[in-house]
């Protein structure tokens, strides 16, 4: 009846883009949770994944106890290495395999469209992308250290919407935890409403901000006019971006 995913604020970037996917597999409810509690809306006919590169932290401790307290049904990804003995009859997952989990879990929910969709096509274009952008690729063409090296030492402020705006939050969590510097992102049309007062003050900031904006042809036409609108202010203000 309902999706939960259950997870802390250092994987949160992960359990985001999974926003990105589920426009166009659910059609039920999907909500992300950071707390130390279950959601109060979760039942047993709740689907309950637990998301934790370090399932250790106190707030995850406390939702597999509320979990296995109830007799809830969960599904857990984590670290291979993780191991706690109070818990060995849990299951986890790799990180490295939860890309492909979460395609399979989520084509169950809609099985129509999963007919229409080339799984394999899409592990091949994921493959051939991570082999173009690596490490020892050449920064000459490699477009993503180009865009890291523009994006260096700079605020990175990451606007989106729609379908890429768990991408958004997902590429903001990543810089500020490999970075180690402030990234943030916001989403259309929500983003209309303030984005100019918030490129207005502090002046000295301004200079420090790096947009980068995710667009898209799938976006509906209100949004890309609101988009355009956008990018008009960022040259009225003096803002860097990078389009992608």
């Amino acid at each position: 009846t309902d999706f939960n995913i259950l997870t802390t604020g250092q994987d949160k970037h992960l359990a985001e883009i999974i926003h990105s996917f589920s426009p166009f597999f659910l059609n039920i409810n999907l909500r992300i949770s950071t707390g130390f509690r279950l959601p109060n809306h979760t039942t047993h006919n709740s689907l309950i994944l637990v998301l934790a590169s370090t399932p250790n932290q106190s707030e995850i401790k406390s939702v597999i106890s509320e979990i296995e307290s109830k007799k809830y049904k969960a599904v857990f990804l984590t670290h291979p290495s993780y191991q706690q003995e109070s818990q060995s009859e849990l299951n986890y997952q790799s990180h490295a395999h939860t890309i492909g989990f979460i395609f399979g879990l989520l084509a169950r929910f809609n099985p129509q469209l999963s007919k229409t969709i080339a799984f394999d096509k899409i592990f091949t274009l994921i493959e051939s992308t991570a082999h173009k952008l690596a490490k020892d690729v050449d920064q000459k063409s490699n477009p993503a250290k180009s865009l890291s090296q523009k994006h260096s030492q700079k605020a990175v402020l990451v606007f989106s919407s729609g379908h890429l705006s768990g991408v958004a939050s997902y590429v903001s969590g990543h810089i500020i935890r490999q970075a180690k510097t402030f990234s943030t992102s916001w989403h259309f049309p929500e983003a209309k409403h303030f984005s100019e007062s918030l490129l207005t003050y502090p002046v000295k900031a301004l200079s420090e901000y790096q947009v980068l904006l995710l667009n898209s042809e799938l976006f509906p036409n209100n949004i890309k006019s609101e988009i355009q609108e956008f990018k008009q202010l960022l040259a009225k203000k003096r803002i860097n971006y990078t389009e992608i």
